[in-house]
């Protein structure tokens, strides 16, 4: 989560390598992670997918009616 390069290695170019890949290595720093694999093999209750459906539709209702000039703020 929040993921953002930290260090990208130095590149070189020429004419001698138009027809060619270019790979870059990237160094990238985050700051805290989530194990995809694990969450993925539990699934969510109804309760909890009721939840988040909740939420989101309140929400999204709720900026409907924030008048575009404060949105902007």
């Amino acid at each position: 989560m929040e993921a953002f390069p930290k260090t990208i290695a130095e590149q070189s170019l020429g004419y001698g390598q138009n027809d060619t890949l270019h790979r870059i290595n990237v160094t990238f720093s985050y700051r805290y992670w989530k194990n995809l694999t694990d969450e993925a093999d539990l699934p969510k209750s109804l309760q909890s997918r009721i939840t988040e459906v909740l939420i989101d539709s309140v929400e999204r209702n709720v900026r409907a009616q924030i008048p575009k000039v404060l949105s902007r703020l």
